[in-house]
């Protein structure tokens, strides 16, 4: 079954230009954008993936099942030439020639929410903050998950790594619980 009638985000114009303008105004601005619009993403998630017998709630079966079904289900295309342009100022640089389908892009978002809110709930003294970091930083623009005195998790690119490696045929096995396993002192 394909994902092609997964619910797409759709990203105010507004930030549209959020590469380009890499301001820790905007960064902030997005990110309370993004966890305004966390529990509805979370529950057409959970909704969708009812439609296939798998009910998330953050338990280690519950995460292993969504890991099976997201490796099985994501879907990339070619890049177009207009993509590929980005890339040729980076000279002796292996540029993947594919990149993820809007619906994965979408579900690789709504999969890192999901993912955040277990992390969060598994360790109390944790949330999700406003990314007030510099441009240039990696995680910009995206809300990171952290205590008091820590920089933060970028659960988004986390899961998109996973996607990454999925799509390179990396042999994975149970990642979203191995991830979890990983994070939770770390944060």
């Amino acid at each position: 079954m394909s994902i092609k009638n997964y619910n797409k985000i759709i990203i105010p114009a507004k930030f549209n230009t959020i590469i380009d303008n890499k301001t820790i105004e905007i960064s902030k601005e997005y990110s309370k954008w993004v966890l305004s619009i966390k529990d509805e993403r979370i529950n057409y998630l959970k909704k969708y993936l009812k439609s296939y017998n798998i009910s998330l709630n953050c338990t280690e079966k519950s995460l292993k099942e969504l890991f099976i079904w997201f490796s099985n289900n994501i879907e990339f295309r070619e890049q177009t030439k207009e993509e590929l342009k980005k890339y040729e100022k980076f000279r002796d640089v292996i540029v993947n020639t594919k990149t993820f389908s809007a619906e994965t892009v979408s579900l690789i978002f709504d999969i890192a929410l999901f993912w955040g809110e277990c992390l969060i709930s598994r360790k109390k003294n944790i949330d999700w903050s406003i990314n007030s970091v510099e441009k240039g930083d990696v995680n910009y623009a995206f809300p990171l998950i952290a205590d008091d005195e820590d920089g933060g998790l970028n659960s988004r690119q986390l899961i998109e790594v996973v996607a990454y490696k999925i799509m390179d045929k990396t042999p994975l096995k149970d990642e979203f619980n191995n991830l979890l396993d990983i994070w939770i002192d770390m944060v």
